[in-house]
């Protein structure tokens, strides 16, 4: 009797610990193919964006500087003739030449030099989308500095020209028909841009448009 106590305990156990490697044998079966299929997911995700764009082949959008000027009021020599300062105003025309494909601007910043000396970093809080074959235009305005050691100043004032350059970088994704490929960062260069110090007639400055250069 005390035998055939003992045994049921025994017995009650062992089918304990198989049902429980039952459940553990179980459990990684349906578990250990969900990494191989997220990774499934995103090759096959990938090569439909590649093949995408290999398709649709975005052109890189086009950026042109329309107009610019220096505001005549604000123009300034300093004392020792060494400096030269004044507001310039600069009208670009952002364009996307796509047939199909969107552009977004996610970020937009600006770096303006007038030359060694003075430099102006900024964002321009911009956060637009481009159509096909759609532009939007831009104002941007800052203030510069032209310094000389030898005081040239009012003979270069004389002049009546005075050159700059800006630089953007802007993070942008291309979108074609509902699919958004990754952000990538652009870096447009817009120089040399030529201002001229039109006093005979303020309202008209004279002003080359400039096609800025564009990489990514």
């Amino acid at each position: 009797m005390a035998s055939s106590s003992k045994s049921k305990p025994i017995a009650y156990h062992s089918e304990e610990e198989a049902a429980k490697k039952s459940e553990k044998k179980q459990f990684p079966s349906h578990t250990r193919y969900i990494p191989f299929l997220v990774l499934a997911i995103v090759v096959v995700m990938s090569l439909a964006m590649g093949i995408i764009w290999a398709v649709v082949k975005p052109k890189r959008p086009q950026v042109v500087v329309e107009n610019g000027f220096i505001e005549q009021r604000s123009l300034k020599i300093s004392k020792d003739n060494t400096t030269l300062s004044g507001m310039f105003y600069f009208y670009f025309r952002f364009y996307n030449p796509n047939k199909k494909a969107k552009v977004h601007y996610d970020t937009l910043n600006v770096t303006s030099s007038f030359n060694d000396k003075t430099m102006k970093r900024g964002g321009l809080n911009q956060n637009f989308t481009l159509e096909p074959k759609f532009d939007i235009h831009i104002w941007y305005n800052f203030t510069s500095e032209l310094w000389s050691i030898y005081g040239f100043m009012p003979k270069y004032l004389s002049q009546g020209r005075a050159t700059s350059r800006i630089l953007f970088e802007a993070k942008i994704r291309f979108e074609y028909s509902g699919w958004k490929f990754l952000p990538r960062t652009i870096h447009i260069d817009c120089s040399p841009l030529v201002v001229f110090d039109n006093k005979k007639n303020p309202s008209y400055p004279t002003f080359k448009p400039t096609v800025c250069k564009v990489d990514y």
